[in-house]
């Protein structure tokens, strides 16, 4: 068992909220602080980008954008002054009102049964050469193909939380649609749906590609969270 540490910062804007756009919030936000990497994971020596799971992660769900900050992301977030800072998301320029900060320490641990996840964004499986074997596929062997890059994506992300799983894992996807989506210009395939794991997640891991611009996070899958 591993613990994570994990900040959630909701924002507000004065006068309307824009339409939902959380590559364009983590470019405003990441304009905002060019020397830390932890907002864009451009190393600071100027030497390229860093191939790590992104420790602050940008988001937009119903109510509006999120920042997501994991272990030292989580407290980097804690430390910024929000109220007042002006963003510009895209062409809109935008004034931060107030921000609603929300703490958790949450235990990762093997769980005896199956836990359902619900995607709040899609999730992105594929590079251009994997995606390329999976067309080659029948259906049956694309499920499994799927189940087999959700096991990869979760367990890199656990490690790189420094989470060490003593069991085996077990993932299942339940893809109910598919959906092209742009990520830097190239169009990647997305699936909607549920995850099935015999581990707790935090709610809100993300995995798969393109995490800090949105896509493929997962939160309990209740009751509640369906009607939504």
């Amino acid at each position: 068992m591993k613990s994570v540490d994990q900040i959630t910062v909701r924002l507000r804007f004065a006068g309307e909220t824009p339409r939902p756009a959380p590559y364009h919030l983590r470019g405003a936000i990441a304009a905002q602080f060019p020397d830390d990497p932890l907002f864009h994971q451009h190393a600071a020596n100027g030497n390229g980008l860093m191939y790590r799971l992104p420790r602050i992660q940008y988001r937009w769900d119903h109510e509006g954008p999120i920042l997501v900050g994991l272990e030292e992301g989580a407290r980097r977030l804690l430390e910024v002054a929000w109220p007042g800072m002006e963003l510009c998301l895209g062409k809109l320029r935008v004034t931060v009102r107030d921000a609603e900060c929300a703490f958790q320490r949450f235990d990762v641990r093997m769980v005896p049964h199956l836990l359902r996840y619900r995607l709040m964004a899609p999730w992105l499986p594929f590079s251009q050469e994997n995606y390329a074997r999976y067309q080659t596929l029948g259906p049956a062997a694309q499920a499994l193909e799927r189940d087999r890059l959700a096991r990869g994506a979760i367990l890199i992300g656990l490690r790189e939380l420094g989470v060490k799983l003593n069991e085996h894992l077990f993932v299942a996807v339940e893809a109910v649609a598919a959906e092209r989506c742009s990520y830097k210009g190239i169009d990647l395939l997305g699936f909607w749906g549920r995850v099935l794991a015999n581990t707790a997640l935090p709610p809100g891991f993300a995995f798969g590609r393109a995490v800090s611009h949105g896509y493929g996070w997962i939160v309990p899958d209740t009751d509640e969270e369906s009607k939504r």
